[in-house]
């Protein structure tokens, strides 16, 4: 079975841990903010284009950014997550990308921007600048609406999950080929 590295990142208390517990199936922690210390590993399976995939979401803390270089080693694919209400976001997921989707190599299929709303009633992912070329969503996450939310956003999540195994599994068999010899035909994930 293929497994996928997804690293979900973006600023400190925008719901990251929330979005992969409700991926996971998982009970929501307690009330209140629980800050991540360093990473969370949460692992689901997809079925994916007729087969089963594992996705690991490493779920990294916002303030973990002394190790991005260590965790953006070996992705597959990357989710920025944001509040759509807060316009300083915009530039703290942009840094996000550059240190991590550009050097991995990432096709903009590869990425996906995700505006998680706890207040609900935000239609917009609130991207501006750069990262709106990016495949993107608003996840309602206020208590009312959150499962409904996540089972629209799951096509386009499986969507994004899909090109990363097409593309891990492109590099796979390009190894196998010739070893040693990087594929650099996708289009990079550059966005400037």
């Amino acid at each position: 079975m293929a497994s996928l590295k997804i690293l979900v990142v973006g600023p400190e208390r925008v719901g990251k841990t929330c979005l992969c517990q409700m991926l996971a199936e998982q009970p929501q922690t307690l009330p209140g903010y629980n800050a991540t210390k360093g990473v969370r590993v949460q692992e689901i399976e997809r079925r994916l284009e007729g087969r089963n995939v594992n996705v690991q979401l490493w779920d990294v803390a916002g303030s973990a950014q002394p190790f991005w270089a260590v965790l953006g080693r070996d992705i597959d694919g990357i989710l920025l997550c944001h509040d759509p209400r807060d316009a300083s976001g915009e530039a703290a997921l942009e840094k996000l990308y550059t240190q991590l989707a550009q050097p991995a190599k990432l096709a903009m299929s590869q990425c996906m921007t995700l505006a998680l709303d706890f207040e609900g009633g935000t239609d917009s992912n609130g991207l501006t600048r750069k990262l709106k070329k990016l495949q993107g969503a608003v996840l309602d996450l206020s208590p009312a609406k959150a499962r409904m939310s996540l089972q629209r956003l799951l096509p386009a999540l499986d969507k994004m999950f899909a090109a990363c195994a097409a593309k891990q599994a492109k590099k796979a068999q390009a190894n196998e080929a010739a070893p040693g010899v990087q594929d650099d035909e996708d289009e990079v994930a550059e966005v400037a």
